[in-house]
């Protein structure tokens, strides 16, 4: 069993395994990774790859700073591999990944509440929750500039927060059949669990925890209550 960097020859396999742990038809798993790229680590052995931990960059704003990170996106193992210990091994070369290129935290979200305990067993220890955001109540039709909604997107965040890529961003409005919207002055995005927008009014931070992180390294510290936005379904296994 060994551990590595994907690579762009590895989108062959691993859509199969995508579709194979989260029931997903071929066409979603390429969208992801046409609009993400293919980034992340997985475990094979006897070169057939077994377990996978996608890799999204992301960033958090954090006491007026922005922080690189790494969002875990569709981490799962093969159904008859489970139960060996690899995706416990492959989290801890997951973690040598963010260290090797400059990411300073592994932030998911679990799909379940069972989950948790898991993921904080493997370290991910600090919390973060949603925010429901206030809606201005005037929507029209989005005019395809994606590149400035991802840009109005960043600054409707509040202080901390995470913040997806670009090519996440794009990939969730796709999955999820959200609506971008255009108020004439301002762009918002509307999506089937919360809102953002230009001047982001946050309405309630929720009490239950959604996601967990971890840092590469230590020193930080958060002194506000973290929020995180929509990311779309949630897929560990």
């Amino acid at each position: 069993m060994i551990c590595r960097d994907m690579r762009e020859g590895d989108l062959s396999a691993l859509v199969p395994l995508w579709c194979e742990c989260f029931d997903d038809d071929e066409a979603t798993a390429r969208d992801f990774y046409r609009c993400c790229g293919v980034h992340g680590v997985l475990a094979e052995e006897d070169e057939k790859i077994v377990s996978m931990i996608n890799i999204v960059g992301c960033e958090m704003k954090l006491d007026g700073k922005i922080i690189p990170g790494g969002f875990v996106y569709a981490a799962c193992t093969d159904a008859a591999m489970r139960g060996r210990g690899i995706f416990r091994m492959l989290n801890e070369y997951a973690e040598e990944y963010i260290k090797r290129n400059n990411m300073e935290f592994l932030m998911l979200i679990p799909a379940h509440d069972g989950l948790f305990p898991m993921y904080r067993s493997l370290g991910y220890v600090c919390e973060a929750y949603s925010a429901e955001y206030a809606d201005t109540g005037y929507t029209a039709d989005f005019d395809g500039d994606m590149d400035k909604l991802y840009s109005m997107y960043k600054k409707a965040l509040p202080e901390t927060a995470f913040i997806k890529s670009r090519g996440l961003f794009e990939y969730v409005l796709g999955a999820e059949e959200s609506t971008p919207v255009y108020t004439g002055t301002s762009y918002n995005v509307r999506a089937s669990d919360g809102y953002i927008f230009e001047s982001a009014k946050i309405k309630s931070i929720g009490e239950k925890p959604k996601a967990l992180y971890k840092w590469a390294h230590t020193g930080y510290e958060i002194k506000e209550k973290l929020t995180v936005d929509f990311f779309g379904e949630d897929r560990h296994k």
